[in-house]
């Protein structure tokens, strides 16, 4: 895995348990959990499909934007809802015959921690394994992005 450019690897939970079936001896089992991370999905697959063939087993798939495209797309988002509230504060003053005075209060949050890009979840089984799974495919799609704007303005007289 380390010999992949742009992969990053992490170990996760460890087990190991004892099966003992009717008059059989006793077999242990293990898995060992690992997590790799990569902008390059391409990549990533093909090291995925790589793996497989050495009879690791893929528990999950997630891919996800980069935390880098993620707060880009949120900054943008912040500058087009702060440009909404404020014109809407505006026609709302204008409405009720008043005047803007100013932000009494404002609050800009992300609704979405950025998760991993993506996300493979793999276990090593100790005792005899069926043959090798097939590559993933996989293919890009659509992320959600979204921000929440809260914001109370000041009105005055005219």
């Amino acid at each position: 895995i380390k010999q992949v450019a742009g992969v990053a690897v992490e170990t996760g939970g460890y087990n190991v348990y004892r099966e003992t079936p009717d008059k059989q001896p006793a077999r242990w089992h293990g898995s060992q959990t690992v997590t790799l991370t990569s902008k390059d999905f391409a990549a990533l697959l093909n090291l995925i499909g790589a793996l497989q063939q050495q009879g690791l087993v893929t528990q999950e798939l997630a891919p996800d934007i980069s935390r880098e495209a993620r707060q880009s797309v949120e900054d943008a988002l912040t500058d087009e809802a702060l440009t909404r509230l404020k014109q809407r504060a505006g026609r709302i003053a204008t409405t009720a015959g008043m005047k803007l005075q100013g932000i009494h209060s404002l609050t800009v949050g992300s609704v979405n921690a950025p998760p991993p890009i993506i996300r493979p979840m793999m276990r090593v089984m100790a005792a005899a394994a069926p043959a090798p799974a097939p590559p993933p495919v996989a293919e890009a799609g659509d992320a959600t992005v979204s921000i929440t704007t809260t914001a109370e303005f000041a009105l005055a007289p005219p």
